[in-house]
């Protein structure tokens, strides 16, 4: 009688061990013949109109052909609102200069760290 019951328990451990394995196989298997997501959707902005509603640039397509979105975001729906040519860089990347040495503002310019005369 307790070799049976202590039976059933070390198969009810195995079986409880085994269930996330099983869960994985299960999602491979279902995710086979679906075409992977090579082509990721990037955020470009993001801007509330609204407590629920939000006006999004995105920008979709494979890496040569990338296309940017404006789309309504609501509860109840998502509509595309515009539809923008090829992404392409819109700030040329410059390099910042630091400004020069005669126009940045000193210690001794501040009227508040100067000593009353």
């Amino acid at each position: 009688m307790l070799s049976q019951t202590l039976l059933v328990g070390i198969g009810f451990v195995v079986l409880i061990c085994l269930l996330p394995l099983g869960i994985r196989w299960l999602q491979r298997r279902q995710l086979v013949g679906q075409p992977s997501n090579s082509m990721p959707t990037q955020i470009i902005s993001s801007v509330a109109v609204g407590p629920q509603q939000r006006i999004v640039t995105l920008e979709v397509g494979p890496v040569h052909q990338r296309v940017c979105l404006v789309v309504g975001v609501s509860p109840q729906s998502i509509n595309c609102l515009c539809e923008l040519g090829p992404a392409a860089d819109p700030l040329p990347s410059m390099p910042l200069s630091p400004a020069p040495e005669a126009t940045r503002p000193t210690l001794a310019d501040n009227p508040f760290t100067k000593e009353p005369k």
